[in-house]
């Protein structure tokens, strides 16, 4: 049965979670392979070995310090990247919607990242929260309110007294949000997938 929750629910269940959701870092770009999204992050590409979204956790803890990952697949006509929080700036969204191309991506943590970027052309056009999405900045802050029809991420709880944000379905209006504008499914399917895993070389001396 679909649910306010259900994306939420599904995502967290393949990460390995128990009714909650830890760390979510994708960006979905378009008109890029695979490979070349692997080398845009500064992948070694030699490194390439097949993998699953299933249990894949954060890829690293984003130090620098120690060699880590990225998973890379094939989403439609656009493709996406799984990995650490590098994986959703500002520069690796920018960098992935060059040369006409645009970007999209997810930054959801446990510490509190609620975050949706969205580039076009090489350039940052949207920034929201997607649990206050009146926070928001960019060249056209308001780019994607077509595709935002229907889906409710500012959710006040009326049972909770200080007016809870409901994160689960925020998180799962930001993915319905990503199937239209990408084609991607979220889905089953897609979650149980093999990918491309590649290895980001450690880039700090110690």
């Amino acid at each position: 049965m679909t649910t306010p929750y259900s994306l939420y629910d599904l995502v967290s269940a393949h990460e390995g979670g128990h009714g909650s959701l830890a760390d979510f870092y994708v960006t979905w770009c378009e008109g890029v392979s695979v490979e070349n999204v692997a080398r845009v992050m500064g992948a070694d590409i030699d490194t390439v070995t097949p993998c699953k979204i299933v249990g894949w956790g954060s890829g690293s803890d984003g130090s620098g310090r120690e060699d880590s990952n990225i998973l890379v697949g094939a989403a439609e006509t656009w493709t996406f990247l799984l990995g650490d929080y590098r994986c959703v700036g500002i520069d690796s969204v920018v960098g992935l919607s060059k040369n006409n191309g645009r970007a999209l991506s997810i930054e959801w943590s446990v510490h509190g990242e609620t975050v949706l970027r969205y580039a076009a052309n090489g350039e940052i056009t949207t920034v929201l929260d997607i649990t206050y999405t009146e926070d928001r900045y960019g060249g056209d802050p308001n780019a994607l309110d077509s595709h935002m029809e229907g889906l409710r991420f500012d959710i006040i709880d009326d049972d909770v007294e200080d007016g809870v944000t409901d994160l689960r379905e925020s998180f799962t209006s930001a993915l319905i949000l990503v199937e239209r504008i990408t084609g991607q499914k979220i889905n089953k399917e897609w979650l149980d997938a093999v990918y491309a895993c590649y290895v980001l070389p450690a880039t700090v001396n110690e």
